[in-house]
């Protein structure tokens, strides 16, 4: 069965980069088309595809090298090493063409999360170019004379600039970008919902989490999960939670759109005060119940809102940390039933 996912472009640019010409490492694109990919953003196996084009100059004899990397943040996770320019000939403002896969193969804080890249970079500017015309272009797989290996690790649970870099080793050179463009190749499928809906559905109760099918309401009244629902604690927070299963729906869906059943489900919360006031910019720990089990984290956003996107349905709990460092203890044992 397919894995019913999106395709989209995520960022493309509508200018040139900067013009390259020191010796350094710099970023080839422009401002606006530098993208900033939330918290927990990858999950293993999401793959990106960058492309991008534009040209190139170089002298001859000693034209130095052409290097690229993608960082996310200020983290190298893909490096396409330092490709030999043609030293045979003098090469002004000839075209180029970069064409980069990325999959994520692990994800965690710290340095846990990583990318394996591989691509091509297609210009006649390469070592082993004819020397006469017509010179035709070469193709300098990526990473150059290296084997394919995983990049450097990242924390993949903080919100992070995606961006991409050219280095040359001779100040007589430069490269400029024109065209850039990052997609994503296997976006799971959308979910849709609304907070606290009350009312009756296929999968859920009144406002609650409930049995599939179920008329009864679920396991939390009102959208909201208090303090004597935590199977490890009390606590002056609480923890709205809803869990969609694949391809479900809150809510009625067009006729004319019924998403298709994916490979992920999606946990979506409100951090709230004992009050029940939402309250923003909470840490977020999400563990699997009955093994207690670390999954991943988050932090919620200004308005106490957080996402989850996990591969099993679960049961699942939460950890809930204040902004001012107060380790308090909230969730529940959440059981999703897959459709």
């Amino acid at each position: 069965m397919s894995l019913q996912t999106w395709q989209e472009t995520l960022v493309n640019a509508s200018v040139d980069g900067p013009i390259l010409t020191a010796a350094a490492a710099a970023t080839a694109i422009p401002t606006a088309a530098k993208i900033t990919l939330p918290n927990n953003y990858f999950y293993v196996g999401r793959m990106l595809r960058i492309t991008a084009a534009g040209r190139i100059s170089s002298v001859i004899t000693t034209p130095g090298t052409a290097r690229f990397d993608v960082r996310i943040g200020a983290v190298v996770a893909f490096d396409s090493l330092a490709i030999l320019l043609d030293t045979v000939a003098a090469h002004t403002n000839v075209g180029w063409k970069l064409d980069l896969l990325l999959t994520c193969r692990s994800i965690g804080s710290g340095t846990s999360a990583t990318l394996f890249g591989q691509g091509v970079w297609t210009c006649e500017d390469i070592l082993g170019v004819p020397a006469t015309a017509p010179k035709g272009v070469l193709g300098a797989i990526l990473p150059w004379n290296s084997v394919p290996a995983a990049g450097t690790g990242f924390d993949s649970t903080a919100a992070s600039t995606l961006d991409l870099f050219f280095t040359q080793t001779a100040a007589t050179g430069s490269l400029t970008v024109h065209q850039y463009m990052v997609e994503s190749l296997n976006l799971p499928m959308p979910t849709f919902w609304t907070s606290g809906i009350g009312g009756r559905s296929p999968h859920f109760g009144g406002g609650g989490i409930g049995v599939p099918g179920s008329p009864q309401g679920g396991l939390m009244t009102g959208g909201s999960l208090g303090p004597t629902a935590n199977p490890v604690g009390n606590s002056a927070l609480r923890a709205s939670h809803r869990i969609t299963e694949p391809g479900e729906s809150s809510g009625p869906i067009p006729m004319f759109f019924r998403p298709p059943v994916t490979a992920f489900w999606s946990i979506i919360g409100v951090t709230r005060d004992n009050l029940g006031v939402p309250l923003g910019t909470c840490q977020v720990d999400l563990f699997l119940h009955g093994a207690n089990t670390y999954v991943q984290s988050t932090v919620s956003d200004v308005g106490g809102n957080y996402l989850f996107q996990v591969p099993t349905n679960g049961p699942y709990y939460v950890r809930v940390t204040d902004s001012q460092g107060n380790p308090t203890l909230v969730g529940s044992s959440l059981i999703i039933t897959p459709v």
